[in-house]
């Protein structure tokens, strides 16, 4: 596994501190990014036209780490506060061509939150998502 909702998992089960200055987040299933890709073809065109890819929803670090924790039966550890600002991508063009995910984020942060519990795979490489330059 990886992504935003892992780290943030992860960090609940092992009771790490989780910082809350990147207080909000994108974040959508691979199998969903997968579909958008695929049919994302047609739509390849020169120059280049940018479509960010990414969930449509704008997710609060504290919910998921919340929403984690009662999955986990474990209370989450916060430090900091959320910023005014995050770095999120804009998904407007992706979903004027699209419809939304199938996966909805409450399905995968239980997924993750079950995925985390009985210890599967996961490719170990942090998303760095705190991260408030833009440098991952």
């Amino acid at each position: 596994r990886y992504g935003i909702i892992h780290d943030i998992i992860q960090k609940i089960y092992h009771g790490k501190t989780i910082d809350l200055t990147m207080g909000h987040v994108n974040q959508i299933w691979q199998g969903d990014a997968n579909g958008y890709l695929a049919r994302m073809f047609p739509m390849c065109s020169y120059p280049a036209k940018i479509v960010n890819l990414t969930g449509p929803e704008v997710l609060s670090v504290r919910r998921i780490a919340e929403q984690a924790g009662a999955i986990l039966g474990k209370t989450p550890v916060f430090s900091g506060t959320e910023s005014e600002t995050a770095l999120l991508g804009d998904t407007k063009e992706l979903y004027q061509h699209f419809e939304s995910p199938a996966v909805s984020s409450d399905q995968m942060i239980a997924w993750v939150a079950h995925w985390v519990a009985i210890e599967g795979r996961s490719i170990g490489k942090p998303t760095k998502y705190e991260s408030r330059t833009g440098s991952f």
